[in-house]
């Protein structure tokens, strides 16, 4: 018995050291860690606006109606916190192409100025108009008042 057991533990080890599978023992120093691939950012939904033709979001616009002795920079400075605004109101107000002519009771739209600000499209469209603004009040000798309207949006 001592001979059998002996002969099937030689065995063993003759067939352990002549396995070549059995020889080659996984490198357990370097473990590769497990890929864990991240789906790519995602972009935010683009919100849809109602906008007036310009461009300019009117989502957000409240109305003002004109006081005797209002002018659009003042109505801005009120309502924006600086008079340079005024060429947005001007943008979506009907019948207002003149910005020293506004008559009281008239309804103008105010549109909200930060989310105009904020979306690159009505920015754009406030840029060229600014500028057009500008120009008139560069011909009307009012270069101050011209710079700060083109600073005013960008």
């Amino acid at each position: 018995m001592k001979n059998a057991l002996f002969f099937i533990i030689v065995i063993m080890i003759a067939m352990l050291v002549s396995c070549p599978a059995c020889q080659t023992l996984p490198d357990v120093t370097d473990p590769e860690p497990p890929r864990i691939e991240e789906p790519p950012p995602r972009e935010p939904p683009k919100q849809e606006y109602n906008r007036h033709s310009t461009g300019i979001i009117l989502d957000g616009s409240t109305t003002y109606i004109v006081k005797r002795g209002d002018s659009l920079s003042l109505i801005s400075q009120e309502l924006y916190g600086q008079q340079y605004y005024y060429p947005l109101i001007m943008m979506v107000a009907d019948g207002v192409r003149d910005i020293d002519l506004i008559q009281p009771n008239a309804r103008l739209l105010i549109p909200a100025l930060r989310v105009n600000l904020d979306d690159p499209q009505a920015k754009e469209a406030m840029v060229r108009y600014f500028n057009s603004i500008a120009q008139l009040e560069e011909q009307r000798n009012r270069r101050t008042m011209a710079e700060n309207i083109r600073a005013a949006v960008r």
